[in-house]
Parts: C-alpha cells; structure tokens; sequence
C-alpha cells in the first residue's frame, strides 16, 4: 500500500505590515504580507514571522481592499522553499507560505490587536 503526502498549512496571526502588490513579468499581480504568529513556552511568549504570498487573483481584490498591517488572518495554503541569489552572489533560501488559485484561502478574523 502507499501512502500519498500533502503540503498544507494553516497559520492565524497578525499581519505585520502592509501587503505589497506587485506584478509578475506576464502580467499577474501577486500579494504578499508578513504574518506574526505566537505561542507561549514556559511563561514566555514566542513570535514567528512567515512570508505569506497570494496568488489567488479573487483574494489578491480583497486584500487590496481589506487587509492592512494588524488585522487577524487565518491563512491556509503550501510552504514552498525556493532558492535566490544576494546582492553578493551567495545563494540563499526562503521558506514562504503560498496561497493557490484554488486550494488556498485566507479569512479575516478581526480588527487590529
């Protein structure tokens, strides 16, 4: 028997800043916002910050309109891994979480905290 796999995840958090609209070479806009999340350990509390990019051309509309640094966000969609080059030549890697044209979503959930 085999077993299939799945990348999926789901974040609710703060949008730390503004989403940035920009527009790919072939002409599709593409959202993307950072997201804080938070958890607390042993009495501390502990942020996380995940690059969210959107390329759900609907919810790209509704981010334009709705969505600004400190608004409570659930997010679901894929962490893709993705390899670039510095200024300086040297090879980095993120870790963004995408959200799809047709499996991702993202719901607002509040106002500012």
């Amino acid at each position: 028997m085999s077993i299939g796999s799945m990348n999926r995840v789901t974040l609710i958090g703060y949008v730390g800043k503004d989403p940035e609209i920009r527009t790919t070479q072939a002409g599709k806009e593409v959202a993307s916002f950072s997201l804080s999340t938070k958890e607390r350990w042993n009495g501390q509390d502990h942020t996380e910050w995940h690059k969210v990019v959107v390329i759900n051309l609907g919810l790209i509309q509704i981010i334009k309109s709705y969505v600004h640094k400190g608004i409570l966000v659930a997010v679901e969609g894929q962490l893709k891994t993705r390899q670039y080059q510095d200024k300086k030549g040297n090879d980095r890697y993120t870790t963004e979480v995408i959200v799809p044209a047709f499996t991702g979503s993202l719901t607002m959930l509040g106002g500012k905290k």
